[in-house]
């Protein structure tokens, strides 16, 4: 930019006239709040926090660098064809068979040879893959939900700065986990944009990496986001939302007793060592917070008329949508069904007892898994709850339920159960802190306690 200054000259008149003379050239100043603004530099920042996890971080030294359940996932992704067609799995395992398949027809396209450390080598580069695929739906996410560049930088700090990216992702890189870490925000951006068709995309997908990708797909197809806000912003009438929640808190009591009953061992937790045995003189105090934890966060999260609005559940566009979704379980099912085997494993028993039993180890265990999984953005949800609850409704019942969904398996110190949906909750706890106008101090306070 160039800067003129008049100077004085004098004319045949005696007068001075003035006349521009160039001093210098002046860069104009970089303007960083757009650069911060723009979706690019986000992602581009996701990329080389990935890649430098990847290069700088720790590498598990269990079954030759796969870790425990890797082992199977890279003898899947070496010999993929004679493991899942001949051989076949069983019908639990054939739910995590996606990275394997998507590792071992990449490689064989490319003529890479399929020897471990190859393997591992392109898991880690589909584990940057997806965290930057993360990155691009949370700022399409950001962008529909309307929240501040502050907002969608503090973000980034929720999904990017916590121990699944930092650590997790790429010390285990041959499991499924960060493959739904990625589905749970594409689901979440499919929803909002009212995606359908991919929604069920991602859905299949999700069926054979993630189980519970299922659930909160068909929740989501059964119940899209609402044109119009309408009711889906007000109060359950006749508080019964408070009722509602003391059932659920009161079902769960009466599962913690049930479980219980049967000792915690690796036939009947798949659990040994005595893990989630729980510390008998606490035993009360364990499961009082365990309760106390379920009734405040059902309470507010089912506080919402679109729940028990009967008519406007169930509208002639609700049966269109629930054939929608019954045809995609049944597609996914059938699907499963021809691939795995009969054998069984990891029944849905066995699930719930090793949930009630991991709950109540110890007083408040499963809060301190938690924050040490998602870091602070966990404390944030706690402290913000009702706030978050409120932004969540405006989405329509489906997320509402799938959000309840992961609220009962969060009492499982295995925080990584739902971790699918715990990023579907976090652009709400953003939401929340965008509507508190916090100062910059705040939001470096927040990334420096993350790291």
């Amino acid at each position: 930019m160039y800067e003129y200054k008049a100077k004085a000259s004098g004319s045949a008149r005696g007068e001075d006239a003035p006349v521009a003379t160039k001093l210098h050239y002046r860069q104009p100043p970089v303007n960083w709040l757009r650069h911060l603004s723009d979706d690019r530099t986000l992602i581009l920042a996701a990329l080389v926090v990935a890649l430098a996890c990847w290069g700088l971080g720790e590498r598990v030294t269990v079954g030759g660098g796969f870790g425990w359940d890797g082992v199977h996932y890279g003898q899947w992704a070496r010999a993929f064809r004679q493991e899942i067609l001949v051989k076949r799995v069983d019908s639990y395992h054939i739910q995590r068979i996606l990275p394997s398949a998507i590792i071992h027809y990449s490689l064989r396209i490319l003529h890479v040879s399929l020897k471990d450390s190859h393997l591992l080598r392109a898991f880690c580069i589909y584990g940057v893959f997806l965290l930057t695929l993360t990155a691009w739906a949370w700022c399409g996410i950001a962008r529909e939900l309307g929240i501040s560049t502050a907002g969608k930088w503090l973000g980034f700090v929720g999904f990017f700065l916590n121990h699944i990216t930092l650590k997790y992702a790429f010390f285990c890189p041959a499991t499924t986990d960060t493959t739904a870490y990625a589905l749970g925000v594409l689901m979440l951006y499919c929803h909002l944009t009212r995606k359908t068709k991919s929604l069920c995309v991602v859905t299949f997908l999700g069926a054979f990496a993630w189980p519970l990708c299922v659930y909160v797909g068909a929740l989501l197809l059964l119940f899209p986001r609402p044109r119009t806000e309408g009711d889906v912003s007000e109060s359950a009438p006749r508080r019964l939302h408070l009722v509602a929640a003391m059932l659920l808190t009161i079902l769960a009591l009466v599962g913690i007793k049930m479980a219980l009953r049967v000792p915690a061992n690796m036939s009947t937790t798949l659990v040994g060592d005595g893990f989630v045995e729980p510390i008998r003189a606490f035993l009360n105090l364990s499961i009082g917070l365990c309760l106390g934890y379920l009734f405040l966060g059902s309470f507010f999260l089912l506080n919402t008329r679109q729940l028990f609005h009967w008519s406007s559940l169930f509208t002639w566009g609700r049966l269109r949508n629930a054939f929608l979704a019954l045809l995609l379980l049944a597609g996914i099912r059938l699907t499963q069904y021809g691939l795995a085997n009969s054998e069984p494993f990891f029944p849905m028993h066995i699930f719930l007892r090793l949930t009630a039993y991991s709950a109540i180890a110890k007083p408040g265990i499963f809060l301190v898994t938690n924050v040490a999984f998602y870091g602070p953005m966990f404390l944030l949800m706690m402290f913000l709850w009702p706030a978050v609850c409120r932004h969540i409704h405006r989405q329509g019942p489906g997320l509402t339920l799938a959000v309840l969904l992961g609220l009962l398996l969060s009492v499982n110190s295995q925080s990584r159960f739902y971790l699918n949906i715990f990023v579907m909750i976090l652009p709400f706890v953003i939401q929340a802190t965008d509507d508190l106008a916090w100062g910059k101090r705040l939001y470096v306070l927040v990334a420096i306690t993350s790291l």
